[in-house]
């Protein structure tokens, strides 16, 4: 059953790498798919077919028909697509993950859809505790320098949403977390800013607090016993909280 999801998940994998996205498969295309493989893989592969895919005949020329299948719904496709990126297996090594990351990026660069694959993909690095690798593959692909300022715009609310694929909230992050954001934040010249919430009130605050205002406020995060803290990302150039503030906040 694992070969065969590894079979169907690249198949979703190919048809969004295409030059023209496809989304539709032949029955020929399926079939080649398990050339060569063990029945009981060729069996699991169209029995997982049968519960993702849908089919329909297409009525071609000289009244000849032909059975088609899709996924039942693009999501799907995206998110089989996401497993044969993510997915390690013996024989598929770290590197190749990073390959087929790098790949994708540059055949479904940030900002032209897919926005479900990549979510998928972000959620996925950070189960496996992975996501410095996620965004180091990311910045190494994608020189921010270089890109004009609309896309430079695309690709920050990009790592944005990525980022608020995986860390919804500021009460289960780790330190390893912790050193991915600040990985982010150097990376665009950027740093984090938080919410802090008490009660029904919430309080903004970024890195321009002075030295007063940010004492003032770790004294607050101490003696304040129904303080609950979640995490917003800030597109403006900042220097970086205090790392007194930091241990405060995680």
């Amino acid at each position: 059953d694992q070969e065969a999801l590894t079979l169907l998940s690249q198949l979703a994998l190919d048809g969004l790498l295409a030059d023209q996205r496809q989304l539709i498969f032949s029955d020929f295309e399926l079939k080649r798919t398990v050339t060569g493989k063990p029945q009981e893989v060729d069996k699991a592969f169209f029995r997982l077919v049968s519960q993702t895919m849908v089919s329909f005949v297409e009525v071609g020329g000289l009244n000849t028909k032909q059975t088609r299948y899709q996924f039942g719904h693009l999501t799907f496709q995206e998110f089989f697509a996401a497993l044969a990126v993510t997915t390690q297996h013996p024989d598929h090594p770290q590197d190749q993950q990073e390959a087929k990351l790098r790949e994708c990026l540059k055949r479904m660069p940030p900002g032209e859809g897919f926005d479900m694959f990549w979510s998928f993909v972000a959620s996925s690095f950070a189960a496996d505790n992975n996501m410095s690798a996620f965004f180091q593959t990311l910045f190494s692909s994608i020189k921010l320098a270089s890109l004009p300022p609309r896309k430079e715009k695309v690709f920050q609310q990009f790592i944005h949403s990525r980022l608020q694929d995986v860390y919804p909230s500021a009460d289960t992050l780790t330190k390893g977390d912790t050193a991915v954001l600040e990985l982010v934040a150097e990376q665009l010249d950027r740093s984090v800013t938080f919410v802090v919430q008490y009660g029904y009130n919430i309080i903004h605050f970024d890195t321009s607090l002075s030295s007063a205002e940010e004492n003032a406020l770790c004294h607050c995060i101490r003696i304040l016993p129904n303080l609950t803290r979640v995490s917003v990302y800030s597109l403006s150039p900042r220097p970086f909280l205090s790392h007194s503030l930091l241990s405060l906040l995680f």
